[in-house]
């Protein structure tokens, strides 16, 4: 269960904890600290709210990623977040001198299903060369992109 009292007030916590542990200078704050309260909000993000699941096209744009050595990011709604929930995704990696790779999808329930989310307008894009976002091509084009451009060790 991801929407629980004891949840909620657990994100709410690391939340309150990880502003003030950010507004305090890198070479002081307590790292290990940071990191945990940065992985448990990362944990709690990527759960579905309950009742939901990663669509079928962000779980093939993710698992591209992940074949290909790219970062991802998935970020559900917070836990208790009153409206329909809805759900991030970016894929992204290092590029060249000229810039990085990233490319954002949004998905929301609005207007479905109960337990269900539909891509939400266009995706935004970055890459080398061009760092001002624009539209995504389609999640086909994307993975096709992925798969051409992999993380390769240096």
């Amino acid at each position: 269960m991801r929407d629980t009292p004891e949840l909620i007030r657990e994100y709410e916590d690391l939340e309150k904890l990880f502003y003030e542990l950010r507004n305090i200078h890198p070479g002081i704050r307590n790292r290990e600290l940071f990191r945990k309260t940065v992985d448990r909000l990362a944990e709690i993000d990527a759960t579905p709210p309950d009742g939901y699941a990663l669509p079928a096209a962000a779980q093939k744009l993710v698992d591209c990623a992940t074949a290909h050595g790219w970062n991802y990011l998935v970020r559900w709604t917070y836990p208790g977040y009153p409206r329909e929930p809805f759900v991030h995704v970016r894929v992204g990696r290092r590029g060249d001198d000229t810039g990085d790779w990233e490319v954002k999808y949004t998905w929301h329930s609005r207007g479905c299903a109960k337990g269900k989310v539909r891509l939400f307008g266009h995706g935004l894009m970055t890459s080398p060369g061009h760092q001002v976002s624009y539209v995504a091509p389609s999640l086909v084009k994307v993975r096709k992109l992925i798969a051409n451009n992999p993380v390769t060790e240096s």
